[in-house]
Parts: structure tokens; C-alpha cells; sequence
């Protein structure tokens, strides 16, 4: 059975597959020698959220630096990747202690 590669919320101080899969988007998507690290840890305070808080402030979304579902909106409307999509055999991610977070995911994003 296949899992989604993404959790629900992707908060700093996660790590694993998805954080890594992150990086590299940001990377590629940067076209430019990148400050951010594909090393799988979403430091607190990091490059990795840096970018995750400028996308939000783009998109006038409140600047948690929490990879959830509206700022994944804000992704696949810059990127055109759907991350919600994307599918897994394994279950290697960690999540960090999720903050409190309020607000719904009205988009259309990860329906097949």
C-alpha cells in the first residue's frame, strides 16, 4: 500500500524523505547556487524555513514556516508540483511536535 510522501503538516524540526524531497524542489526551483541544504533535517531556524516563510509572505499566508496545506497551495501555484500527489512505498519521515494551527485547506490540491 502506498502512503503520501507529505504529512499533513511539515513543520521545522521534521526530517526524513519528504523534508528531503522538499529541498530539492527549492533547490531546482531556485535555478541558483541555493543556501538551502538537501540534507533531509528541517533545522529550527534554518534555510529550509527561510524559504518556506518568504513563500508564505508571497502569498500573504501567516509566516509559521509550517509546510502545510495552504502554504502548499502557495507551492503548487509558483511550481506547478502538487506535493500532495506525490506516493511512497516506505514511512521514513519524522515529524517534529506539531504547532498549533488553525485554518482549512479549501484547495483542490491532491485529489485524483
Amino acid at each position: 500500500m502506498k502512503n503520501k510522501l507529505f504529512p499533513k503538516y511539515l513543520p521545522e524540526g521534521s526530517s526524513g524523505d519528504a523534508v528531503l524531497f522538499l529541498q530539492l524542489m527549492i533547490i531546482a526551483q531556485e535555478g541558483k547556487p541555493s543556501l538551502v541544504i538537501a540534507d533531509g533535517d528541517y533545522t529550527i531556524g534554518g534555510k529550509t524555513g527561510d524559504y518556506v516563510a518568504a513563500l508564505q509572505g508571497r502569498h500573504n499566508i501567516e509566516q509559521d514556516r509550517n509546510f502545510g496545506p495552504q502554504t502548499r497551495v502557495a507551492f503548487y501555484a509558483e511550481t506547478g508540483i502538487d506535493v500532495n500527489k506525490i506516493e511512497t512505498d516506505g514511512n521514513t519521515v519524522t515529524i517534529a511536535e506539531q504547532p498549533n494551527v488553525q485554518g482549512t485547506y479549501g484547495g483542490q490540491l491532491g485529489q485524483a
